[in-house]
This record gives C-alpha cells, structure tokens and sequence, in this order.
C-alpha cells in the first residue's frame, strides 16, 4: 500500500515523517504537490489477526520555537494505492492467485495546530482576598490579518480571544493527550510568606479552559504583605508537568518564567494626622495602604 502526503503549508523549519517499521525520514522539499512524499507500507505492517487491514502509525516532528508562532500546518492526504507486489501467485486465507487492488482519494486533511497555555492575566495585582481565582486555557495562534479569519474557520477555529490572533482551544482535551498544564508557586519575591494553588495539574476538558484555579495565601503570624508570588510552570522531569508544546514566550526562545504572578495587600485602611471637618480628595478611599496627611 502507498499513499502520498504534501504538507501545504510548510515553513523553512524542518520535518521529520516517520512511517511505521521503517525509521525516520525526511520531508521533501517540495510544497503544494501530492507527490511531497510517497510512503510504502509493506508485508510487515500487514497483520493476519486483522483480517488484511493495516493500521498506518505516521508521525510528525515539527521543530517550534517558543517565540515564533506559526499558523497551523495543513497536511494533505494523497490518494491511496493498494497494488500486487509479489506474485504471480499469492495465497490469503486459503485462497489462490489473490490480486489485490485498489485506488482512492482521500480527502480526510489533518491540521498541526500551534498552541500555548494562557492565564487570563499576566499580573492580579492589588488581592485584598486570601484566594484569587486565575482562569487558564488553552489558545492556538492563527494569523487573521495574513490568513483572513474565513481561512481560520476553515482550519476549525471559530472562536477568537481578546488577542486577535489568538483562538480558544474548545477541543482541547487533558484526557486524550492534547497536553497537560502542570503550575508550581516560587518563592515570594516581596513580602515574605507561603501560598498554595489548586489544582495542579489542571484539567482541560471543556471549552478549552479552566475557571476554577485558584492562588491562595497563609493567614499566619509569619505572613508580611504586601505578598508577591510568582507562578511557574512545572517541567519535566516531574511526574506532573506542563507538555512543552503548549510553552510560549513572546520575548525570547525560552519557557516564561514566571508564567504570572500574583501580588496580595492588606485591606489597613488609611492612616495620617489632621483636624477632622477637613475636605479630602474624591478618590483617597484607594485598596493599597497609603499615608494621608492633612
């Protein structure tokens, strides 16, 4: 059996296909053929207990960098050839001078998308609360200015974020390995302090996001605010950790750190001196601690 792939929309990065059984091969250079790259399945992948149907384990390596987002890669399918290769007589079952054949199309086209975890702010600043909820989702790049959004809804994206060229994942899925998003908190970098975060790591299975995180901190003597925390992700080689294909850093070629942060305040009120009956300006009654004289 063979089938030929064309990778549509292919960048200068390098790929690397890898057909079942027969190790890793590069891609063609060539773009917009459906001769990209022609694959042979052979005898081997071929397996009696499954009644002469073949499962075909393709993969791709696509080289990312975390500072470069690309629109998502358009794989075509080429047509499928079933055809005799050794003979003339070939026995299957019990049955003499089989001659398999066969010709199709396939149209089934298979979109690589580029994503990145997402929190809904990159600093909640201000917490007067001891827990703050921090939504996270999940978000794949898709350039509408170049593309035109029709062409975005046609790689099955319809739902855009607040950052144009952003579009929420809805089928993203921690469940079926479409990437887990694994956080960790780092040490306070002012006030002085712990907190916690629940939960870690974070499922995604609806809408492509997650509403309920929340960064909570200690209540105790040894707590001074203001409490800054910061919010990292957690790499491998932890059990937990966040899949590096969903990192992504708009500064540099590197995992962000930190992810966000989180500053927490105390709720004092005002302190200062003056004679009461006094005018104050209209906005004095501020959440962060400031001094007032009058």
């Amino acid at each position: 059996l063979t089938y030929d792939l064309a990778d549509v929309n292919r960048s200068s990065h390098s790929d690397i296909i890898r057909p079942r059984g027969q190790g890793l091969l590069p891609a063609a250079s060539a773009v917009n053929t459906p001769s990209d790259l022609n694959i042979t399945q052979n005898a081997i992948n071929f397996r009696a207990d499954m009644q002469g149907t073949l499962s075909m384990d393709l993969s791709f390596n696509f080289d990312r960098d975390m500072n470069l987002a690309l629109n998502p890669r358009h794989i075509r399918f080429g047509d499928i050839n079933v055809s005799l290769r050794n003979g003339p007589n070939v026995s299957v079952k019990r049955m003499t001078n089989y001659k398999p054949y066969g010709l199709k199309e396939h149209t089934q086209d298979v979109y690589f998308y580029y994503g990145r975890a997402r929190s809904s702010k990159g600093f909640y600043e201000d917490v007067t609360q001891t827990t703050i909820t921090t939504p996270i989702s999940v978000v794949i790049y898709c350039d509408a200015m170049t593309l035109g959004i029709a062409e975005c809804n046609n790689r099955g994206l319809n739902t855009q974020t607040d950052e144009y060229n952003w579009w929420k994942a809805v089928n993203h899925d921690t469940t079926n390995g479409d990437g887990d998003i694994a956080l960790s908190l780092g040490t306070p970098t002012e006030g002085s302090g712990s907190a916690a975060i629940n939960p870690t790591p974070i499922p995604i299975v609806t809408n492509g996001e997650n509403n309920s995180v929340t960064i909570t901190r200690s209540n105790n003597a040894g707590t001074t605010l203001p409490l800054t925390v910061p919010v990292d992700f957690v790499l491998q080689p932890n059990l937990s950790y966040t899949d590096r294909w969903l990192l992504y850093n708009e500064f540099n070629n590197s995992v962000p750190s930190p992810f966000y942060k989180v500053r927490f305040i105390g709720n004092e009120g005002w302190a200062g001196t003056g004679d009461t009956g006094h005018v104050v300006e209209h906005n004095a009654s501020k959440r962060k601690n400031q001094r007032l004289g009058w």
